[in-house]
Protein backbone atom coordinates (compact mmCIF):
# COMPACT_ATOMS: atom_id res chain seq x y z
CA UNK A 1 0.00 0.00 0.00
CA UNK A 2 1.31 3.69 -1.24
CA UNK A 3 2.65 5.15 2.48
CA UNK A 4 0.48 8.31 1.40
CA UNK A 5 -2.86 5.76 1.11
CA UNK A 6 -1.68 4.43 4.62
CA UNK A 7 -0.76 7.51 5.82
CA UNK A 8 -4.62 9.16 4.91
CA UNK A 9 -6.48 5.76 6.05
CA UNK A 10 -4.93 5.55 9.21
CA UNK A 11 -6.14 9.88 9.55
CA UNK A 12 -10.00 8.67 8.87
CA UNK A 13 -9.40 6.00 11.71
CA UNK A 14 -8.22 8.85 14.59
CA UNK A 15 -10.73 9.59 16.94
CA UNK A 16 -13.28 6.30 16.36
CA UNK A 17 -13.42 3.12 18.55
CA UNK A 18 -13.84 0.48 16.60
CA UNK A 19 -10.67 -0.30 14.71
CA UNK A 20 -12.18 -2.47 11.88
CA UNK A 21 -13.96 0.25 10.51
CA UNK A 22 -12.24 2.44 8.31
CA UNK A 23 -15.11 4.46 6.31
CA UNK A 24 -17.47 6.49 8.02
CA UNK A 25 -20.29 8.01 7.22
CA UNK A 26 -20.12 11.79 7.35
CA UNK A 27 -21.74 11.54 10.70
CA UNK A 28 -19.12 9.03 12.14
CA UNK A 29 -21.16 6.29 11.56
CA UNK A 30 -20.40 2.58 10.59
CA UNK A 31 -21.26 3.30 6.25
CA UNK A 32 -24.05 0.82 5.21
CA UNK A 33 -24.78 -0.21 1.89
CA UNK A 34 -27.06 2.68 1.15
CA UNK A 35 -24.45 5.65 2.66
CA UNK A 36 -21.74 3.78 0.66
CA UNK A 37 -24.02 4.05 -2.51
CA UNK A 38 -24.92 7.58 -2.08
CA UNK A 39 -21.51 8.66 -1.53
CA UNK A 40 -20.31 7.28 -4.36
CA UNK A 41 -22.69 8.42 -6.53
CA UNK A 42 -22.24 11.70 -5.13
CA UNK A 43 -18.31 11.66 -6.16
CA UNK A 44 -19.21 10.65 -9.10
CA UNK A 45 -21.07 13.15 -9.97
CA UNK A 46 -18.49 15.83 -8.61
CA UNK A 47 -16.21 14.73 -10.97
CA UNK A 48 -18.19 14.03 -13.98
CA UNK A 49 -18.27 10.77 -14.19
CA UNK A 50 -21.49 8.72 -15.34
CA UNK A 51 -22.05 6.20 -12.30
CA UNK A 52 -20.35 2.96 -12.40
CA UNK A 53 -21.45 -0.20 -10.35
CA UNK A 54 -18.71 -1.28 -7.84
CA UNK A 55 -17.54 -4.14 -9.74
CA UNK A 56 -16.12 -1.71 -12.47
CA UNK A 57 -13.75 -0.81 -9.62
CA UNK A 58 -12.76 -4.30 -9.63
CA UNK A 59 -12.25 -5.38 -12.67
CA UNK A 60 -10.26 -1.76 -13.38
CA UNK A 61 -8.22 -3.20 -10.78
CA UNK A 62 -7.90 -6.49 -11.77
CA UNK A 63 -7.30 -5.96 -14.97
CA UNK A 64 -4.73 -2.93 -14.63
CA UNK A 65 -2.47 -5.23 -12.09
CA UNK A 66 -2.97 -7.78 -14.47
CA UNK A 67 -1.62 -5.90 -17.60
CA UNK A 68 1.49 -4.53 -15.31
CA UNK A 69 2.51 -7.96 -14.67
CA UNK A 70 1.67 -8.76 -11.33
CA UNK A 71 0.59 -12.80 -11.06
CA UNK A 72 -2.79 -13.50 -11.12
CA UNK A 73 -2.72 -15.50 -7.77
CA UNK A 74 -1.20 -12.51 -6.38
CA UNK A 75 -4.27 -10.77 -7.27
CA UNK A 76 -6.65 -13.26 -6.36
CA UNK A 77 -5.18 -12.53 -2.97
CA UNK A 78 -5.41 -8.85 -3.04
CA UNK A 79 -8.89 -8.62 -4.03
CA UNK A 80 -9.97 -11.60 -1.67
CA UNK A 81 -10.89 -14.24 -4.48
CA UNK A 82 -9.81 -17.50 -5.90
CA UNK A 83 -7.98 -17.17 -9.10
CA UNK A 84 -11.05 -18.86 -11.02
CA UNK A 85 -13.01 -15.98 -10.08
CA UNK A 86 -10.78 -13.06 -10.70
CA UNK A 87 -9.57 -15.47 -14.28
CA UNK A 88 -13.80 -15.56 -15.01
CA UNK A 89 -14.98 -12.21 -13.70
CA UNK A 90 -12.49 -9.53 -13.12
CA UNK A 91 -9.48 -10.10 -15.50
CA UNK A 92 -10.49 -8.70 -18.75
CA UNK A 93 -7.76 -8.58 -21.35
CA UNK A 94 -7.25 -5.58 -24.08
CA UNK A 95 -7.09 -6.09 -27.41
CA UNK A 96 -3.14 -5.35 -27.54
CA UNK A 97 -2.40 -7.77 -24.82
CA UNK A 98 -4.67 -10.50 -27.06
CA UNK A 99 -1.99 -9.49 -30.21
CA UNK A 100 0.82 -10.43 -27.64
CA UNK A 101 -0.75 -13.63 -26.65
CA UNK A 102 -1.67 -14.59 -30.68
CA UNK A 103 1.86 -13.68 -31.49
CA UNK A 104 3.74 -15.81 -28.80
CA UNK A 105 1.75 -18.30 -30.09
CA UNK A 106 2.82 -18.03 -33.47
CA UNK A 107 5.71 -18.20 -32.49
CA UNK A 108 5.82 -21.82 -31.29
CA UNK A 109 5.10 -22.73 -35.19
CA UNK A 110 7.72 -20.28 -37.01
Amino acid sequence: MPESLRNELEERRKGHSDDDHIFLSRKGNLMDASNLTRSYKRFLKSIGVNYKEFHTLRRTYATTLLEKGIDINRVAKLMGDTVPVVAQYYAAVSDEHKAEAADKINELFL
